[in-house]
């Protein structure tokens, strides 16, 4: 299958019960076309990358193909470049892994070894399709969630970014991850805030479902150190801005721009405008 190494008993019967849910037609035939033998021109790679659309994470480029994502994640990525020197040779669990982008760049970058774990299929399928056109040695996905982290092995580095916020327990998952890392492993978390009072849901926030609670960064800070991390620094906070998260060709039709009000620093739902925190955080060794 997909996933490398073989399944391990610990997480076998957790990878079965995520892949059951998923359209088995659609996965099934868009993982065929994927592993077809045979060359990848530009013919092929066009065809295959269009029909796993959306693409969230990139740009993704490779040949002449250009996959330019909704969100341009160069962006971030010279936000998480000053944590950079830490991952050589270290193994990182990458938590919401989507396409694999990151994964793919935290490996060049000198991890040892890197997983990811993403429960929606299209977005692995991305992952698949981008190991058969230009494959990395030394990466894996997982069709697996957060809350199912404690069947894998311990790492020396999480990340966790655009994740926490879907979790219905946020200060619960903290404590997974801070159980799930060697000692003296470190959390790199990026997540949404507000910039004042914090804010708890009963409907959409700036067009995103499922969100039930979203702290300002006193808050969360307040909830790693519960979970018993230590030495907790705030690296950037800022409000997403709109070149960095946008609809494409290759994404969907609505993307931030379509949540915010222009000029009055507030959501189509009347909140304010919230911040995306990134921190870093230490376990104790």
């Amino acid at each position: 299958m997909y996933w490398n190494p073989p399944l391990d008993a610990n997480y076998a019967a957790t990878i079965r019960e995520i892949t059951q849910k998923w359209p088995e037609n659609d996965w099934r035939k868009l993982y065929s076309i994927i592993t077809k033998p045979g060359p990848w021109d530009l013919a092929r790679l066009e065809s295959v990358a269009l029909q796993l659309r959306p693409w969230r994470k990139g740009p993704i480029v490779h040949s002449e193909l250009t996959i330019d994502a909704e969100w341009d994640c160069r962006l971030k990525w010279a936000r998480l470049h000053p944590l950079l020197p830490s991952i050589v040779d270290k193994t990182v669990l990458d938590i919401g892994s989507n396409n694999g982008y990151f994964t793919r760049k935290f490996k060049l970058a000198g991890a040892r070894y890197v997983t990811g774990i993403e429960p929606t299929f299209i977005y692995t399928m991305q992952f698949i399709a981008q190991q058969r056109w230009a494959p990395i040695p030394g990466i894996q996905t997982l069709p697996m969630t957060l809350d199912t982290i404690s069947s894998l092995d311990c790492v020396d580095i999480i990340v966790c970014m655009g994740i926490l916020y879907y979790c219905s327990d946020p200060k619960q998952s903290i404590k997974r991850m801070h159980h799930q890392l060697h000692p003296n492993g470190q959390l790199w978390l990026e997540t949404l805030t507000m910039p004042e009072k914090s804010l708890t849901l009963d409907a959409p926030f700036a067009g995103i479902r499922k969100i039930k609670q979203v702290p300002n960064v006193p808050t969360l800070i307040d909830w790693i150190h519960e979970a018993g991390f230590s030495t907790i620094q705030v690296l950037d906070t800022a409000p997403t801005q709109s070149h960095e998260q946008r609809a494409t060709l290759w994404s969907h039709h609505h993307s931030l721009n379509s949540h915010l009000n222009r000029g009055d620093g507030k959501t189509t739902d009347g909140h304010p405008t919230p911040n995306r925190t990134l921190i870093c955080a230490h376990k104790l060794g």
